[in-house]
């Protein structure tokens, strides 16, 4: 049972949580004022540090995303480029300094594929996944400074506690370990560069307008064999019997992407090159580290060539550096999250 210290620090990180959530909500309904009912907010969360068996990791508020109670009506595309624009997010801005909005869309709009000029329905696209990358990979950084600490504890000898060795346990099947190690953790535990993300949903998604992204959520088209939440696609090879995973939201299909390549053992070799270039000092580069994906498509070559043309011919190098810029949380709902 929590004594009075707990107590008292539960109730200020509430009142902290509970002012960050009306100041969000605040900006958010300014944003969308004008927009009319279809731009609603689902919800916003605003959670302290990270707490293992008793010990606090992190230094500030970090802006999480929960599951939505309630399905809203979706924004559609005409209307989400207006608040976009009213919210002053350009992708130009971004390239140059970095900064990007904490917006994060439940799923797809339904008219997207109506876009009839290609370079609009690309801008949008990238507007769109990349703040739930920069979330996917800013919760995965979350992770793995936790783990580095714990790492460091290791080496002096100072011995992990049960509480730790449990998180350790369940982050260790999370991404594929039959038992914690740290030195591979650490490894695994790390961010995909957004240009090879951004590059991999385009490619498989054709821009977010195939069935897969729109009915399910599911930008990077991960097959399964386990049937669950999936969609049977309408043209297979004779025999074959895989599905497309679905999601309940576009961050659940990004988290399982970055899962995939951080824990399947058919990657690694990416792994390696990408702990390489942390040594060497000089940044993630997304159009390298695609060299060793190899085994992520049945193309081989000719799809690690695509994969970097987009990444060339879009300029999608520019977003590595790209970071989510404060702590407002629009998110925004379909009828499809």
């Amino acid at each position: 049972m929590p004594g009075p210290a707990s107590e008292k620090q539960t109730f200020e990180w509430s009142v902290i949580a509970f002012t960050g959530l009306c100041v969000a909500l605040h900006l958010a309904l300014a944003a969308t004022d004008r927009l009319g009912p279809s731009a609603k907010i689902l919800e916003t969360k605003v959670s302290a540090d990270e707490t293992i068996g008793g010990a606090r990791y992190g230094g500030r508020i970090a802006a999480v995303l929960r599951k939505p109670h309630s399905v809203q009506y979706i924004t559609p595309s005409l209307k989400l480029q207006l608040l976009f624009e009213k919210m002053g997010y350009r992708l130009e801005t971004v390239r140059r300094y970095g900064d990007v909005p904490r917006l994060f869309l439940a799923s797809l709009p339904a008219d997207l594929q109506e876009i009839q000029q290609p370079r609009e329905r690309k801008i949008l696209f990238i507007k769109m996944a990349l703040p739930l990358i920069l979330h996917a990979n800013e919760m995965i950084l979350w992770d793995r400074k936790i783990i580095l600490k714990l790492l460091d504890k290791s080496r002096v000898g100072k011995t992990v506690s049960s509480g730790e060795q449990a998180w350790l346990n369940k982050k260790a099947q999370e991404y594929g370990l039959a038992e914690p190690n740290l030195a591979e953790l650490v490894r695994r535990v790390d961010v995909i560069p957004p240009s090879l993300a951004l590059a991999q949903a385009a490619e498989e998604s054709g821009w977010g307008t195939s069935r897969f992204a729109r009915e399910g959520n599911s930008i990077f088209g991960q097959r399964t064999w386990r049937g669950g939440r999936s969609i049977k696609p309408s043209r297979r090879e004779a025999g074959e019997t895989f599905r497309v995973r679905a999601y309940h939201r576009l961050i659940d299909g990004i988290m399982s992407y970055t899962r995939n390549l951080n824990g399947h053992f058919a990657y690694d070799e990416f792994r390696r090159a990408r702990e390489l270039q942390r040594r060497l000092g000089g940044g993630l580069d997304g159009y390298n580290l695609v060299g060793n994906l190899k085994r992520y498509s049945e193309r081989g070559d000719a799809y690690i060539k695509s994969i970097r043309m987009l990444i060339r011919v879009n300029n999608l190098q520019a977003f590595d550096k790209a970071r989510l810029s404060d702590q407002r949380v629009v998110v925004l709902g379909s009828p499809d999250a």
